[in-house]
């Protein structure tokens, strides 16, 4: 679903990365923006997701503690946002 990212940060098991990602701009891929598999407690902030034909962000696995707040979405695939069942707060 995801296709090639053009960020994917991948954890297993107790291994959960930490991503803090502010003020970037991801824009004319063929793919995802940000896919967080597995994620820790992360932070996605500020950040323009433009022109990309997969979603802007997709969150699966086990991800906690995922924060998405003051991003732009614009001309991407739908839905711009993607989270798993297996993904909470």
């Amino acid at each position: 679903f995801a296709g090639e990212a053009l960020v994917r940060i991948s954890g297993a098991g107790d291994k959960r990365p930490e991503v803090l990602m502010d003020r970037c701009l991801l824009e004319h891929h063929a793919g995802s923006g940000v896919v967080l598999e597995t994620a820790g407690e992360s932070r996605i902030a500020d950040c323009v997701f433009m022109d990309l034909q997969g979603p802007a962000l997709l969150a699966s696995g086990a991800c906690r503690g995922v924060v998405v707040e003051h991003n732009h979405f614009t001309r991407c695939g739908e839905p711009a946002l993607v989270l798993t069942a297996e993904t909470s707060q």
